[in-house]
């Protein structure tokens, strides 16, 4: 009786047996409310400056588009998601729908190494729980002090 060596698996079957990491068409969607404009485009400017790739609602998004579908389409296409806290974050029930959104999608596909991150404007500490999270830094004033340094 003679032994076999075992079968090999060729290339293109050994990827198929890999789940495929999902991609991106934008590394981070940036989530902001309208006051805080000069912050979402600081932010906006240092990941470019990094070569990834942004979707900002104030560039990607023509008024005469439908925005609920863009952004939509944009939150489904974005890895990661930036909310610029600010009170009128909080306030704003169009930047509020985007964030549980994207959370919401990110629970259901099991986080998919989406990450939520959140960025404070200002000091604030809001009561949903959403924005008790991990990945959270501080911007205040960050926009301002790059405008007089550029």
């Amino acid at each position: 009786m003679t032994k076999r060596a075992p079968r090999r698996q060729s290339a293109s079957s050994k990827a198929a047996s890999k789940p495929r990491r999902r991609e991106y068409a934008y590394d981070y969607f940036i989530s902001y409310s309208s006051p805080n404009l000069k912050d979402a485009e600081f932010v906006e400017r240092v990941l470019r400056g990094r070569k990834d790739r942004v979707w900002v609602q104030v560039y990607d998004s023509r008024m005469s588009e439908n925005i609920d579908k863009n952004i939509t389409e944009a939150l489904l296409k974005s890895r990661h998601f930036i909310a610029l806290l600010s009170s009128h974050y909080i306030k704003s029930q169009w930047a509020m729908n985007e964030i549980h959104w994207f959370y919401d999608q990110r629970k259901d596909r099991g986080a998919d190494q989406r990450h939520l991150i959140i960025l404070d404007c200002e000091p604030i500490l809001p009561d949903d729980e959403i924005f008790k999270n991990i990945y959270r830094g501080a911007l205040y004033d960050k926009a301002s002090e790059a405008d007089r340094t550029a």
